[in-house]
């Protein structure tokens, strides 16, 4: 089994719109708007803000991240708050990374390897082109390693020690942005063996939008998902995953309208909030293929 099946929604049956997707992307930046606070930034959610000192400053699930994404869509908030910006980014430098070391290693996208190797590749004198080729082709060798290869389907373990098993030591089987194939395949989409890329690419779409427990945003929902279809029109100029990614994107504002329905208010974050897909479903539009900040950020 490559992945639980469960953890996973229908696919809606609501087309794409340009219409209703750039409504829905302004409601999302309105909401944010309104709850904004000078003093307490944004409400954090309880997930979000587990043993975290308030208010919520960090890139990955405060202020930094909404910020940078409001300021990157040329949002009046963003413009509005350029101070604000400054503090945040300045805080969330200071504070850890998207992920933290645990001594193993891992090929997902936030807490691994993936992204690790493309802020290297982005790192200019850091790290010149002429060098690349010393982080892609072993690390695309360990991703064919580690991939776990079923009907045409690929999944990866949550770490490369857990191979062949997918479960991890919660017992599951994790198909998401910061663990498993679809951050493989985003993250590595440029050098990843094409065969590879495009069956770990067939179980995101196969298997569908994320449940709500695992929510509608990067991190581990149905936007961060939906990166790796955009991720594979890039590399392969098709346009059906283009479509595809579209689908998703459509699915996750759904996703984010029942949650803030229920919740009377939305999750204001990046990686794990409504303004994560607002940028997809964005870069969906302009069949922008970036995956904020990890495939483009400027210090």
């Amino acid at each position: 089994m490559l992945y639980r099946p469960e953890t996973f929604e229908p696919l809606t049956e609501e087309p794409w719109d340009e219409t209703r997707v750039r409504a829905a992307i302004r409601s999302i930046v309105a909401d944010a708007e309104a709850a904004f606070d000078p003093d307490s930034l944004w409400p954090a959610d309880e997930w979000d803000a587990w043993q975290a000192r308030l208010p919520l400053t960090s890139l990955y699930v405060g202020a930094a991240g909404v910020v940078w994404a409001l300021d990157d869509r040329r949002g009046a908030l963003g413009r509005r708050l350029a101070g604000q910006r400054r503090r945040a980014l300045a805080a969330a430098r200071c504070g850890r990374p998207l992920g933290e070391s645990t001594g193993r290693s891992q090929p997902g996208a936030a807490h691994g390897v993936g992204t690790n190797v493309n802020a290297l590749l982005q790192g200019g004198e850091l790290f010149p082109s002429e060098r690349h080729e010393e982080l892609k082709r072993p690390t695309a060798e360990a991703f064919d390693r580690t991939a776990v290869v079923e009907d045409g389907l690929a999944n990866w373990p949550m770490t490369a020690e857990d191979y062949p098993n997918l479960a991890a030591d919660d017992g599951e089987i994790r198909l998401q942005w910061c663990h498993g194939g679809a951050g493989v395949v985003a993250s590595a989409a440029a050098y990843l063996e094409e065969e590879l890329l495009l069956a770990g690419a067939e179980l995101v779409w196969r298997a569908g939008p994320p449940g709500m427990e695992k929510g509608l945003g990067i991190c581990h929902g149905t936007a961060g998902n939906g990166y790796a279809l955009l991720k594979v029109f890039e590399r392969t100029s098709d346009e059906r995953w283009l479509a595809r990614a579209r689908r998703f994107a459509v699915h996750a504002l759904g996703q984010v309208e029942r949650r803030r329905a229920k919740r009377g208010r939305g999750r204001y974050s990046l990686f794990t909030g409504d303004i994560g897909p607002a940028l997809f479903a964005a870069d969906c539009l302009d069949s922008r293929t970036a995956v904020p900040i990890v495939d483009a950020v400027d210090w």
